[in-house]
């Protein structure tokens, strides 16, 4: 494996499992009962935690991601957002569809590594 598809492939690595991670602490928070509360606030706390991650992984990823890891529809798909939408309106846990957005909006690029671009 060369270098550039080691960091794309690192990158895209990055962006499905933060993802993964963030949506398993919302799962958490929604099975915990009220009178857990303070497992419920602990799940809110991973959620945000990784929720900070994934957002820097989307801001590290633009243009450094191949077009065909986007045009695969892996990492976020035209029914995320929406999905996303529903699932805070019908649970009342909120879930920060800005991270979506942005990676609706990545960009497929070249990476430089070493300062060579590859």
């Amino acid at each position: 494996m060369n270098e550039r598809d080691y960091v794309q492939n690192s990158i895209a690595l990055h962006l499905f499992f933060d993802r993964i991670m963030k949506e398993h602490s919302f799962f958490l928070e929604a099975s915990f009962m009220e009178s857990n509360q303070n497992l419920k606030d602990i799940a809110r706390n991973f959620q945000t935690n990784f929720s900070r991650i994934l957002n820097k992984t989307i801001t590290l990823a633009n243009k450094m991601v191949s077009k065909e890891l986007l045009d695969a529809k892996e990492i976020v798909t035209d029914k995320t957002l929406q999905a996303e939408t529903m699932t805070t309106k019908l649970s009342g846990i909120p879930i920060d569809t800005d991270i979506t957005n942005k990676e609706l909006r990545l960009e497929p690029g070249t990476i430089k590594v070493n300062s060579l671009q590859l």
